[in-house]
């Protein structure tokens, strides 16, 4: 399960294979095709059958996730720049396995 801010995103993950995952292993793509980069807070490995939160920043440091800015002055602020992610289309890659969802505000 993951839970997603203009700042942060946070998947909670339980690795199910045989072999450890690293949290370095995961792409964030819209639509479109371009690439949001995500930097883990710190470096985490997921030994099979464990399950661990891991938190992202975005690489950029001075825009936030989801092409969003780090800070806005008010939640009006934030709905009118954020009106575009009504209903987008995204896709999670996480340890070679893709997941599609959709943002909302």
């Amino acid at each position: 399960s993951f839970s997603a801010s203009n700042t942060t995103f946070t998947l909670k993950i339980k690795n199910q294979s045989d072999s450890a995952w690293s949290n370095t292993e995961i792409q964030l793509v819209d639509y479109s095709n371009k690439a949001v980069s995500l930097c883990p807070d710190n470096e985490v490995v997921v030994n099979p059958s464990e399950t661990k939160r891991i938190t992202y920043s975005s690489c950029n440091g001075d825009r936030g996730l989801f092409r969003l800015k780090n800070s806005y002055p008010s939640k009006a602020a934030f709905k009118e720049d954020a009106l575009f992610l009504c209903g987008k289309e995204w896709e999670l890659t996480v340890g070679g396995e893709t997941f599609t969802f959709y943002t909302d505000i």
